[in-house]
């Protein structure tokens, strides 16, 4: 029965893990999927880290030259920290896209496993009304 115990351990992390995704994902999408930093600039969810270099330098730029002009730089700098918690959402969305696949993976290969005893074990009776 380890490996019975084994693939359901491994069903209920990857409904912890796609609940967290889901999470992650809500929290970009409220942020919105494109930050425009110029007319020309955005940043997307598939995004380089040479995009986000770039656009980041612009903004940097644009803060500096502010400060120098006695402008304030309120949206810009806002802007900034919105990128950077947009670029860290979706790397941690990443990690768990993968760690949902690693898991996805694991229980379809701890299920090849089971006995057909152990597969009838599995199923789950409906309950009359």
């Amino acid at each position: 029965m380890k490996t019975v115990d084994g693939y359901k351990k491994a069903l209920v992390d990857l409904e912890e893990a796609t609940e967290i995704y889901n999470t992650i994902s809500s929290h970009i999408l409220e942020m919105g999927t494109r930050i425009e930093v110029t007319n020309s600039v955005a940043i997307t969810g598939v995004s380089s880290e040479l995009q986000y270099v770039y656009a980041l330098g612009i903004l940097n730029s644009q803060i500096a030259a502010c400060k120098e002009l006695g402008i304030d730089s309120t949206g810009r700098e806002e802007m900034k920290l919105r990128i950077f918690t947009f670029r860290n959402l979706m790397n941690e969305m990443e990690e768990w896209s993968q760690f949902k696949y690693d898991l996805l993976q694991y229980a379809n290969d701890v299920k090849k496993l089971l006995t057909d005893k152990e597969k009838f074990s599995l199923l789950k009776y409906p309950v009359k009304g």
